[in-house]
């Protein structure tokens, strides 16, 4: 994985995406990374904070995956949050962006309201993203 981050002030998001997609193209073939994930932020320094911006451009699958075997059996995949970018697209019916763990459950919701059939794949990225690996656990939680 290659993270690029620019402060939005520094080097627009736009331009960016463009440098991650020209990174992507280059990390590539036989030693390739799996994902090249572009994070803009802004705020003065010693408080940064990564904006809503982020996008992961990961390689292909290396194979078929249980989204493909669902889509040909004419089951829709609703990507949630970032799972679309993390599949490259394969094997995704429909994406709904979500920055953020609430725009992804009211997606999550809706969808849910809407639909009758298919599998919904949500990614709560702030799970991670805030709260996550680099994160010691609250005491309540045994940490």
């Amino acid at each position: 994985m290659l993270q690029v981050a620019a402060h939005a002030d520094v080097i627009e998001p736009a331009e960016l995406y463009d440098l991650c997609s020209l990174a992507r193209e280059v990390m590539s073939g036989e030693h390739a990374v799996g994902r090249v994930i572009a994070r803009p932020f802004d705020g003065p320094a010693g408080a940064f904070a990564r904006t809503e911006g982020r996008r992961d451009l990961a390689l292909d699958p290396p194979g078929r995956s249980y989204l493909d075997e669902l889509q040909d059996g004419g089951v829709p995949v609703h990507a949630v949050g970032k799972v679309g970018e993390l599949f490259a697209g394969a094997g995704i019916s429909g994406t709904y962006p979500a920055p953020t763990n609430r725009r992804a459950v009211e997606e999550t919701a809706s969808l849910l309201d809407g639909q009758r059939e298919g599998l919904i794949f949500t990614n709560l990225i702030e799970t991670d993203q805030v709260f996550g690996h680099r994160k010691a656990a609250p005491a309540c939680c045994g940490g």
